[in-house]
């Protein structure tokens, strides 16, 4: 079992390991705190149609003032007890800009990806700011998650 704040590597391979379904369009809000965000949340089904539980998907988009300065989130999020805990997410940033800091303090740049609390570096992929369902589906992909919706990428709503 992991610590009260973290998932297990166990716990997050058997999150990974189970297939799901996202189901219906992508349907972006504003967050209620924040105006500069836009959030999609879905619930997660398995092969019968049943919900799973404890396991949701949230996408962030936090719409820079430079298209070349994104900052998108992909998160899957298993509940454990009353505390909702990340089991995977990638984060997609700008390769100029810092984006995590490891416990031994070394800043890294650009996009990566988090299994748990485990950080790794994405390496190349070619894709970039304007690659928003590319992101997505690289996303969905490393979850395990079918997506049974249509895409609509972020853009089609305005912010602020």
């Amino acid at each position: 079992m992991g610590t009260p704040d973290h998932l297990t590597e166990e716990e997050v391979a058997s999150a990974l390991a189970l297939s799901k379904t996202m189901i219906g369009d992508l349907d972006w809000n504003e967050k209620p705190s924040n105006s500069a965000f836009l959030e999609a949340t879905s619930l997660l089904f398995d092969d019968t149609g049943a919900t799973v539980p404890g396991l949701t998907v949230e996408l962030r988009v936090r719409a820079g003032i430079y298209p070349e300065d994104c900052r998108f989130d992909f998160s899957l999020f298993q509940v454990k007890g009353s505390r909702r805990m990340r089991a995977y997410q990638i984060n997609v940033r700008p390769v100029n800009k810092p984006s995590h800091t490891e416990p031994n303090g070394e800043i890294w740049y650009g996009s990566h990806h988090h299994f748990g609390e485990r950080a790794e570096i994405i390496l190349d992929t070619g894709l970039g700011c304007d690659h928003h369902e590319k992101w997505f589906k690289l996303f969905l992909k490393n979850a395990n998650i079918k997506f049974g919706g249509r895409y609509l990428p972020p853009t089609q709503v305005r912010l602020i």
